[in-house]
């Protein structure tokens, strides 16, 4: 099984984490693609002075040198390639809340040769953005056709010719929102797949809000087999957070849990 892991943890010697923002009193809103496709950039061009810039972290000529011989073999290897197309398949997530400081965003979909899953953490330090985590992570190819079967039949496909699909998920999460608003348990058990659903009722209004502050979450690579996304504020007197998994069974869609604080 190959794996692409190294690539990343490979600079991570060099850095602590990106912050593209520079510190400033207000936060800026997270933007996700903008730093997958400097990422992408700064590793395609070997740029070890950019992304230690990005960091705020000076390197060494060694360091240097091993970041660039990394970059070569993988390369060389053919794995460098896949690498930063996955980087760049990063979905765009705008209209992020104001109050998110910290950021999770995990999902799993096919390439067409294997299972890929990408991990991604966002962070502020110091009132800038940085990233602790950004690694789409090849699984290798499946053992067996059926185990391949399984996966996709358990996947949102996207159209004939198309390698990312909109998964639909805010016109789920805004009919959850309404249906909470309007005391519609019925429906709200029907799009979650829940079987206990009073206590989102137990602080109403707050989730409404929460639920209707959720991010837009643009085209996403395909077939699609899982997301996760956590969201939150820790603050010293309080805590808001989202936190949900989407699946697919069947090709449709099925919710794992939704915490909202």
């Amino acid at each position: 099984m190959k794996k692409t892991t190294c690539l990343f943890l490979g600079f991570l010697l060099l850095s602590a984490g990106l912050s593209p923002y520079g510190k400033s009193d207000k936060t800026p809103k997270l933007e996700c693609k903008k730093l997958a496709l400097m990422l992408a950039k700064a590793f395609e061009e070997r740029d070890a002075k950019t992304l230690s810039e990005l960091t705020g972290e000076l390197a060494s000529e060694e360091e240097v040198a091993q970041f660039k011989a990394q970059m070569d073999m993988a390369d060389e290897q053919g794995l460098l390639a896949p690498w930063l197309e996955g980087m760049r398949a990063f979905p765009e997530i705008s209209d992020m809340p104001d109050w998110v400081t910290h950021a999770t965003i995990e999902y799993e979909y096919f390439d067409g040769k294997q299972a890929v899953e990408f991990d991604a953490e966002f962070l502020v330090v110091d009132g800038s953005w940085q990233v602790k985590q950004f690694t789409p992570d090849g699984r290798g190819e499946f053992v067996s056709e059926g185990d391949k079967e399984r996966f996709l039949n358990n996947s949102l496909p996207a159209a004939e010719g198309q390698n990312t699909v909109d998964p639909g998920i805010n016109d789920v999460i805004a009919k959850l929102a309404k249906a909470l608003m309007e005391d519609d348990r019925k429906t709200f058990k029907a799009l979650t797949g829940f079987k206990g659903v009073s206590e989102y009722w137990d602080n109403k209004a707050r989730n409404v809000q929460l639920l209707s502050e959720f991010p837009k979450i643009g085209p996403m690579p395909a077939p699609l087999h899982s997301l996760k996304i956590e969201l939150e504020e820790a603050a010293d007197d309080e805590e808001t957070s989202i936190s949900v998994e989407f699946r697919w069974r069947e090709k449709k869609l099925d919710f794992g849990y939704l915490e909202l604080i």
